[in-house]
C-alpha cells in the first residue's frame, strides 16, 4: 500500500518498488525479484521467479497531477488484486513461487545486463508506503483508505 502523487502522465514504466536477491544490488539477477509500478495509467505487479517471469496489470486507473491517489495490491500466491482509492481495480493470476529474500528499492529500480543499465525512476513522492506479509481482504484496503485519507 501507497500513497503516491505525481505532477506529471505517466507515459513509461516508473518503478515504485523494486526488489533484487543476492549479490551486486547494481546487477539484475533474475532468481526472486518483486516489483511495484505505474506503467501508462495501470498500476503493474511484477514477479520473477526462476525460470519464470510474470508481469500483470490493473485496469486503468484515473490519475490526476499534482493530487494524492493511494494504491494496493495484494497477493495470495494465486491472485492479485488492485485497488486505487480503495476500490478494486483489477484482478490477475499468477502461479509461481519465489524466495522469502528481497532488498527493495524504493522509487526506483535499476538493472544492469550486457554492460547497459536501465533505470525506471519514479518521479513524484510517496507517502507511508507499507509491505505486509499478511493478504489484505477487500474491506480491510478500504478502511485503510478511509482512515488515512
Amino acid at each position: 500500500m501507497a500513497w503516491v502523487k505525481t505532477d506529471h502522465a505517466i507515459v513509461a514504466r516508473e518503478q515504485l518498488l523494486g526488489g533484487f536477491t543476492g549479490g551486486n544490488p547494481a546487477v539484475f539477477y533474475p532468481i526472486s525479484n518483486l516489483g511495484i509500478s505505474l506503467v501508462n495509467g495501470r498500476i503493474s505487479f511484477e514477479v520473477s521467479a526462476s525460470p519464470n517471469a510474470v508481469s500483470v496489470t490493473s485496469d486503468p486507473i484515473p490519475i490526476v497531477n499534482n493530487e494524492w491517489f493511494h494504491i494496493a495490491i495484494t497477493y495470495d500466491r494465486n491472485a492479485v488484486k488492485f485497488f486505487f482509492n480503495g476500490a478494486s481495480v483489477g484482478t490477475a493470476s499468477i502461479l509461481t513461487t519465489f524466495g522469502s529474500f528481497f532488498q527493495n528499492q524504493i522509487g526506483h529500480n535499476s538493472i544492469e545486463f550486457g554492460g547497459i543499465t536501465i533505470v525506471d525512476q519514479f518521479l513524484g513522492a510517496l507517502d507511508e508506503l507499507r509491505m505486509e506479509n499478511a493478504v489484505r481482504t477487500d474491506s480491510d484496503i478500504l478502511n485503510y483508505y478511509n482512515l488515512t485519507k
